[in-house]
């Protein structure tokens, strides 16, 4: 996916805004003073992080090795995407992410922190028109559908503390 792909579909939940704490480089995005997700470029590679929970991310760092716990984050609630290099590096091996599971994880970081807002601004999101998962593309669900199964295996072959 590319930069602004992910930037436009970023900015259309509803009462998305970006920001700029750490300067022009990181693109902050944030729903009601809140980050659910940040872009910058990273060694060469554009890097989105985004709230995820605990779980999900173990599970998603064993199937895809451009997964990572969060740079510069909590690393028990945020991961590190590597979706693109502009460098020619091919030594390092890394499963493709499809675009439909990126999608789904930032809108699980949406909802994670939506869910977290206080209920007087939750309370917006029932009368707002939009539609918080807007631009998903028809083959989002079968993509989705299978890395769950993946998820699903993960998850119970993994030992338990």
């Amino acid at each position: 996916m590319e930069f602004d792909t992910i930037r436009d579909y970023l900015l259309t939940k509803p009462f998305a805004k970006e920001d700029f704490p750490f300067g022009e480089s990181t693109h902050v995005f944030k729903v009601h003073s809140k980050m659910f997700a940040l872009m910058s470029w990273r060694n060469d590679a554009l890097m989105v992080n985004v709230k995820c929970d605990p779980e999900d991310s173990f599970a998603l760092r064993e199937i895809f090795s451009n997964i990572t716990t969060g740079y510069h984050m909590d690393k028990k609630h945020w991961i590190s995407i590597y979706l693109q290099s502009t460098g020619s590096d091919k030594s390092k091996e890394s499963r493709l992410i499809p675009d439909g599971e990126v999608l789904r994880i930032i809108d699980n970081s949406y909802l994670l922190v939506v869910d977290k807002l206080p209920k007087k601004h939750q309370t917006a999101f029932i009368t707002n028109k939009s539609k918080p998962f807007i631009g998903f593309e028809q083959d989002y669900f079968s993509e989705s559908r299978a890395v769950c199964t993946i998820f699903s295996i993960v998850l119970s072959c993994s030992p338990k503390n």
